[in-house]
């Protein structure tokens, strides 16, 4: 009866999303460099992951939505963008399949297409992120906190719980010396400016 179940909401997905990309999913292979057309449906990665609630396709679907060709499906789903990478699916995937890394790739393919981003303030946070670490050398909480209240029109609302954790000493004011902080630059620095074009 559950085979039915899925059989129905895999065509009413394939009928939503209308246009259908069947080479779609050796691309995102070639990209995440992890084998999606070997997920057989199990829902381990689903039944795992902590932000399933949080998702409007499961992971296993987004892999199911993947093989099938869905691409204009996957590319508006939320699900890539509420993905941390925890890699609890890779750990449990019967078939090894690192579904995080399959994210990352949809992610990329979004940005590549120039499609809108579903959660534009996840991007933004993600971008704000990788700037701390190129001006910094390393991920610092009060300049990522800072940078991306700011970014958002938040600074206001947040400051008082910044200054409250900052007196606390919960949240250091300067991050802590980085050695070869120039090594960082040019290995972050590429990619930053990459997605900046």
């Amino acid at each position: 009866m559950a085979a039915v179940s899925i059989h129905h909401e895999v065509e009413a997905i394939h009928h939503e999303a209308g246009a259908v990309d069947p080479g779609w999913v050796r691309r995102i292979e070639a990209t995440s460099g992890e084998p999606v057309r070997l997920c057989f449906g199990c829902g381990v990665c689903s039944g795992s992951c902590p932000l399933a609630s949080a998702m409007d396709l499961l992971p296993g679907r987004v892999l199911r939505a993947i093989q099938l060709g869905l691409r204009d499906r996957v590319l508006q789903a939320v699900t890539p963008w509420v993905c941390i990478g925890c890699e609890t699916c890779a750990v449990r995937c019967p078939n090894g399949i690192d579904v995080a890394r399959v994210m990352d790739a949809v992610r990329q393919e979004v940005l590549a297409l120039e499609r809108p981003v579903p959660m534009p303030g996840v991007y933004r946070f993600h971008r704000w992120f990788l700037r701390t670490v190129w001006l910094l050398g390393r991920a610092h909480e009060a300049a990522l906190s800072a940078g991306y209240a700011l970014q958002q029109g938040r600074l206001r609302r947040d400051l008082p719980t910044g200054l409250r954790l900052m007196r606390r000493r919960r949240l250091a004011l300067w991050p802590h010396a980085v050695r070869r902080r120039g090594e960082v630059r040019r290995l972050f620095g590429a990619g930053i400016r990459e997605h900046e074009r």
